[in-house]
């Protein structure tokens, strides 16, 4: 079991108190509201406990360990950010109570007054510093630096008062601040042990860790003095079950509230139980190829006879061609999702900010893909692998065969091979493979940061290219995507992003497949509000009076 979070330092902080209005960014735009926090549930004496089951175990409980959903999850219930999103991608007020830029590189951020940590002490300008600072230093799979170094530099004004200043105008601040979780200053040289063990779990979220078993079990009770108000569930128990059919059959068993990644087989069948309600959205998470390109020859690909190529065939524009070509992506949806999902033509779905216009999805032409393999100088084929997670996406491995055998199809003699996340994602991130399938959901809610994660050259000093293992690189996708960066007018900014992203893909820089459901299932008595993130939050977990 974990241990109870240790005791922290708690000092006395001094308290400001700020009358601030509340600015709302996206995509450049400043508009003005009012700062409204979630508002407290009213008591009662009925004890209210809410069991989940989450399909996928996160691998760390360091907030900063690895930028990965069921990470993600986890830090959401017992971490605040500065700025939040709601179920459908809007910023909101979190740690901060207001954002604007006070010049072009420079952004005035106003703290949440009276905050505590869990530990009772209070929250300040001082623990962002903090956080900011112990970013870089904790090594994962994924590194969230992407987020923190935008800023160039922390000017504390007060201790309710920051002054961010980035490198040159960053018009999407707001929207990667949303990013970072914050942390008490004394755990800034804390190490990821202490926070998987549970005694450095110490937030300002509405849950608080109680108890957990690594990978299968944790325990949260709610934070009574949450800035946000008395959070709806007294206790909540989260189980991960990776096995869907052990999911559902909890859920309709009674011995779960509620479910993520709803198997798309079961959606009728759960829909059509009175006992239970079924609730989903189209995701912005894609599901995409991804193809070796900067090695003169890859380890996965060889003829017939099992010489390996002496080129690599992923670098050529017409083989990449003939594999989007040779995928049925509508068969994919309508067969292994039932109709659970939406083909792909880029890597942000059409109402994402930033989402090109002019990209459409790849039709199916078998006779074209073959054409195009002849052409690229290979009229018998080749032989390859493809390598995902089998326990990640919702039917990933099926999915991996299927396309293995429409590549065969076309000629390209592909058998896939799958493995868990946990040893898919590290060995991906050290090149072992030469053709892979993945996902991808954009943290900032916009298209950009796909594009720019995904495609953009590798230079993880600069935060470009963070997830871009393929090793992919365009100059001139790149200085779209910098000048995008730039620009502070949504509207040219947009155009840019649009530039960039059908730069990237016209060129199969990734090769875009479908866009998933996000479903959930529960209780007729719990409620879920779907969102577009695929992320669990249980501040979007209702219980209904009456049912």
């Amino acid at each position: 079991m974990m241990g109870k979070p240790l005791a922290r330092n708690s000092s006395h902080k001094r308290t400001w108190r700020a009358a601030v209005a509340l600015f709302g960014l996206f995509g450049g735009v400043v508009l003005g509201g009012l700062a409204t926090p979630t508002q407290a549930q009213e008591p009662t004496s009925e004890d209210r406990s809410l069991v989940m089951a989450l399909s996928t175990v996160p691998d760390s409980l360091d907030p900063y360990y690895h930028n990965l959903a069921p990470n993600l999850v986890i830090s959401g219930q017992l971490f605040d950010s500065l700025i939040a999103v709601d179920a459908q991608r809007h910023l909101i007020p979190a740690l901060a109570v207001s954002w604007k830029p006070i010049a072009e590189d420079q952004w005035e951020i106003k703290l949440r007054p009276d905050v505590k940590f869990h530990d009772g002490s209070s929250f300040d300008a001082q623990d962002v510093v903090a956080s900011w600072a112990r970013v870089p230093t904790v090594t994962g799979p994924s590194s969230f630096t992407v987020f923190t170094e935008t800023v160039k530099s922390i000017t504390v004004i007060d201790p309710l008062t920051l002054h961010l200043q980035t490198h040159g105008p960053f018009p999407l601040l707001p929207a990667y601040l949303t990013q970072v979780s914050i942390i008490p200053s004394e755990l800034e040289k804390t190490p990821t042990t202490a926070f998987n063990d549970g005694s450095a779990v110490i937030g300002t979220g509405p849950y608080r860790y109680e108890a957990g078993s690594a990978g299968h079990t944790l325990v949260l009770s709610a934070n009574p003095d949450y800035w946000g108000g008395k959070p709806e569930w007294d206790t909540v128990e989260i189980r991960f079950i990776p096995n869907d059919a052990d999911r559902v059959t909890a859920l309709i068993g009674g011995t779960v509230d509620l479910i993520n990644a709803v198997p798309p087989a079961d959606v009728q069948r759960l829909e059509s139980n009175p006992a239970l309600r079924v609730s989903k959205m189209v995701s912005d998470r894609v599901i995409y190829l991804s193809v070796d390109f900067d090695r003169p020859q890859t380890p996965f690909a060889h003829t017939a006879d099992g010489t390996p190529l002496e080129e690599n065939p992923f670098q050529k524009f017409k083989v990449r061609q003939a594999i989007s070509a040779a995928i049925n992506r509508q068969a994919i949806v309508d067969e292994l999702l039932y109709g659970q999902g939406v083909p792909a033509g880029q890597l942000a779905p059409d109402w994402m900010e930033g989402a090109s216009t002019k990209l459409k999805v790849q039709p199916f032409d078998l006779v074209k893909a073959r054409a195009l393999l002849k052409e690229a100088g290979y009229p018998d084929g080749f032989v390859t692998v493809l390598h995902g997670p089998n326990n990640r996406y919702v039917r990933d491995a099926d999915i991996a065969r299927s396309v293995a055998l429409m590549l065969t199809g076309a000629g390209i003699a592909t058998s896939a091979d799958t493995f868990p996340a946990a040893e898919f994602f590290p060995r991906n991130k050290k090149r072992e493979f030469s053709f892979t399938l993945r996902g991808w959901s954009s943290d900032t809610g916009e298209a950009g940061y796909s594009v720019k994660a995904l495609m953009g050259t590798r230079d993880v000093d600069a935060g470009r290219g963070t997830a871009n293992h393929s090793r992919y690189s365009n100059p001139e996708l790149d200085r779209v995507i910098e000048a995008a960066d730039r620009e502070l007018d949504p509207d040219k900014r947009r155009a840019l992003v649009q530039k960039a992203m059908e730069l990237g893909i016209n060129d199969l820089g990734q090769i875009p497949l479908h866009f998933q459901m996000n479903i959930w299932a529960s209780r007729k008595a719990v409620e879920m509000t779907p969102r577009s993130d695929e992320l669990t939050f249980i501040r979007d977990v209702h219980p209904v009076s009456g049912k």
